[in-house]
């Protein structure tokens, strides 16, 4: 800051614009120092194993108390405090985690030495039965070629042939039971498969439930800052759907919300992702989109919405319905967090349906809108 005096030159004061330059390089040099750390972190992570004797949950939740409490510290001593807490939480996770995968992986040793010791044995079982029936088989067939032997050569031709019924009868069974056990482990896989898709979808709307969506944006945010590749969130919402509800019926009110999933599908890209955020409103993730490509997506979708119509047919009557949503949009930014990134959505969707609804407002029309009340209240 200062430069050091000497004996024949006394200190050289810094002007203040110097002074003002140095301080914003510094400030510049500590927000880059943070933006490492908090990619660090968030690498570190990404690249823990979810392992449930780990913790690995609450281990998460820590790094992002971290991350969050060095962004809150506006003192050197508090983001001591807040990296120190965070690197002791990394050492604690880190031993339990080396400690449960070298207990694994002992296991695994254990598992992988009775199969290869099973195998061993059932493969010496059967090349020791098939060796016995081949040289049985010879030894009898030598006896064959015996003619004056003529009642032996027939027993033993008998004998032969029970003998090659027996080894085909234990080579079909072995095929059987390799087949049986290979479907077992086909419908195994399709029912994992069904459980995990349960899990992270909505039953109603088949589109992703709260749970994938915050997981979903929580890595989004986190790898746009690693990355710096920008991705968008629309917040929608359905318009007077209470309304509807209350005029044609809970049931019909399910329908619209499947037939707006279906309608936005149709939209989307099949990177984006659509889910139910709650009641009648919807998160749409867009990977790699700006606001300029958000919104056009988001007014094509408001388009697609309320240009079609829809007849719902019964037994006792045919009701013909339409309806709007609104839309919010946010993009991301430098050292965004999940909260701030869906205020910024959730305050355009809140304008735009008192705009009118059925439209799209962005965080950038947020800002217009304050700078024109500002103005007006400046000119009155």
């Amino acid at each position: 800051m200062f430069k050091r005096a000497t004996a024949s030159k006394p200190f050289e004061e810094l002007s203040p614009r110097k002074m003002s330059e140095l301080v914003d390089k510094c400030r510049e040099q500590a927000d880059y120092m943070l933006s490492c750390v908090r990619v660090l972190f968030y690498l570190i992570k990404d690249f823990s194993f979810a392992l449930v004797e780990t913790n690995a949950d609450d281990f998460t939740k820590r790094i992002d108390d971290t991350v969050n409490a060095l962004d809150a510290a506006d003192t050197p001593k508090a983001m001591q405090s807040a990296f120190n807490s965070g690197k002791e939480s990394i050492i604690e996770f880190i031993t339990r985690e080396k400690e449960q995968i070298a207990a694994r992986e002992s296991e695994l040793k254990k598992m992988i030495e009775f199969l290869r010791s099973t195998l061993t044995n059932v493969i010496g079982e059967n090349r020791e039965f098939n060796n016995n029936l081949y040289e049985q088989n010879i030894r009898m067939e030598k006896i064959v070629h015996l003619d004056d032997i003529r009642k032996i050569k027939e027993s033993l031709m008998v004998e032969v042939k029970q003998m090659q019924v027996v080894i085909q009868d234990k080579q079909s069974n072995d095929a059987k039971r390799i087949d049986t056990l290979s479907h077992e482990v086909k419908d195994l896989r399709a029912s994992l498969k069904e459980y995990k898709g349960a899990a992270t979808t909505d039953a109603l709307t088949k589109a992703a439930n709260r749970l994938a969506f915050d997981t979903q944006i929580r890595s989004s945010v986190e790898h746009a800052e690693m990355n710096h590749k920008p991705f968008s969130l629309l917040m929608c919402d359905i318009d007077d759907f209470r309304s509807f509800n209350t005029d044609h019926g809970h049931q019909m009110g399910d329908l619209v919300l499947q037939v707006f999933v279906a309608k936005c599908k149709s939209v989307l890209r099949q990177t984006d992702m659509i889910a139910r955020y709650g009641g009648d409103e919807f998160t749409i993730l867009l990977p790699g989109a700006n606001l300029k490509l958000a919104m056009g997506i988001a007014r094509r979708l408001c388009a697609a919405v309320s240009g079609a119509r829809y007849i719902h047919e019964t037994a006792a009557e045919k009701t013909e319905f339409s309806f709007t949503c609104s839309v919010g949009v946010s993009s991301s930014r430098r050292y965004d967090k999940v909260n701030t990134l869906i205020e910024r959505a959730d305050k355009a969707l809140y304008a735009a349906k008192h705009a009118g609804k059925g439209c799209v407002w962005s965080e950038k029309d947020l800002s217009k809108a304050d700078q024109r009340a500002s103005s007006a209240r400046k000119a009155a």
